[in-house]
């Protein structure tokens, strides 16, 4: 990790966040595909779409609004934890579950 000493702070902190925004991209098309692979109801495209857009603009609001009031550091808090979560598979973890519940509802609701 000695060559990170060569960088200045706001590279590192760019960098972490051009890294982080990548690393989620990447999570997203992983959970993504594997959905297509396995699901057949388009609902859960839709809602893994949604959740990803819906903390990505979580994450600029607080950070935007910890830099607005002048507590960046607290704005950074909690924009990182909404970017862990992109970057992570709990969006998969709850979707398949819905999905895997939807289709048996649906199968119950064809056979009555």
């Amino acid at each position: 990790m000695d060559f990170l000493q060569n960088f200045s702070y706001w590279t590192i902190y760019t960098l972490k966040w051009i890294m982080t925004i990548l690393f989620a991209a990447l999570y997203y098309f992983i959970q993504r595909l594997v959905l297509i692979k396995t699901v057949k109801a388009n609902f859960v495209k839709k809602w893994l779409n949604f959740m990803y857009l819906f903390l990505l603009i979580l994450s600029a609001l607080a950070l935007g609004i910890g830099w607005v009031f002048g507590n960046l550091e607290k704005g950074y808090t909690f924009s990182r934890i909404f970017m862990g979560i992109l970057q992570s598979p709990l969006p998969i973890m709850f979707l398949l579950p819905v999905a895997y519940a939807n289709s048996k509802l649906s199968e119950e609701n064809k056979t009555n």
